[in-house]
């Protein structure tokens, strides 16, 4: 799914040739890779070990690191194009980070994000977001970011990045389907492939996981076809700002 947005973010970038880009939340690499192949100067970074591994694997004529996003170690006034691919709500200080990158960007960078849209557009999320906010009897201790919701507001996010000195220049709503091969399949592939969700999910006792799983396949029912496959909307939306100093 998050593959799916990093053509959007490249589109609406405008990343070229000899752009020095930076990869927040890198994850495997799949940015820093295409921004590589149109000519950019990429480096990722992410907080996890095992991502940055595989990222170097995977792409080992790109430089990736083991950074936290607070505290990159760059030189200040380093980048043309900062991205982070639907990573910012994994923040728990969401302003320090933004001021760090703040820091690293050159005068007039630009800073790409994408994000899962609000609840009635990113459907698939939500449902599942219901089901373990209706069924969960085991809670975790998550960063304390700001929560999702807030950057649904174009108000908000104009306001929160111009108060540390970004301006919004684009708001932009984007569409994609979540093809499943059954409605079931969503929740393992939440427990494997995210963070925060996955947490929540692989605490849950069996017998309330069950409960989970057929709250979902009962919800996913109006979006799975004949042959037992899934169609989902999930919306995310992607956000263009530039430095002002």
């Amino acid at each position: 799914m998050t593959q799916q947005s990093v053509g959007d973010l490249i589109k609406h970038l405008h990343i070229q040739s000899r752009d020095i880009l930076l990869d927040v939340a890198t994850g495997p690499g799949f940015l820093a890779a295409q921004a590589q192949e149109i000519g950019a100067e990429p480096f990722g970074i992410d907080l996890s070990e095992e991502m940055i591994e595989l990222a170097k694997r995977n792409y080992p004529k790109i430089e990736f690191r083991v950074a936290n996003a607070e505290k990159t170690d760059f030189p200040a006034q380093t980048f043309d194009k900062i991205v982070i691919n639907h990573g910012l709500i994994h923040f728990a200080r969401t302003k320090v980070v933004l001021n760090e990158l703040k820091r690293v960007a050159r005068r007039n960078a630009i800073i790409g994000l994408t994000l899962w849209d609000s609840p009635d557009r990113a459907i698939a999320f939500s449902i599942v977001s219901k089901a373990v906010l209706d069924y969960a009897t085991v809670q975790i201790d998550a960063p304390k970011g700001i929560p999702m919701s807030f950057y649904s507001d174009e108000k908000n996010v104009r306001e929160l990045f111009c108060s540390i000195g970004w301006t919004l220049i684009e708001f932009i709503h984007l569409s994609v389907i979540w093809k499943l091969e059954t409605p079931e399949s969503i929740i393992d592939i939440l427990m494997e492939g995210t963070v925060l969700m996955a947490s929540k999910l692989k605490k849950q006792p069996q017998p309330v996981l069950a409960q989970i799983r057929d709250f979902v396949v009962h919800q996913l029912k109006p979006y799975t076809m004949i042959n037992g496959k899934v169609e989902v909307p999930q919306e995310y939306y992607s956000l263009l700002e530039k430095n002002n100093y």
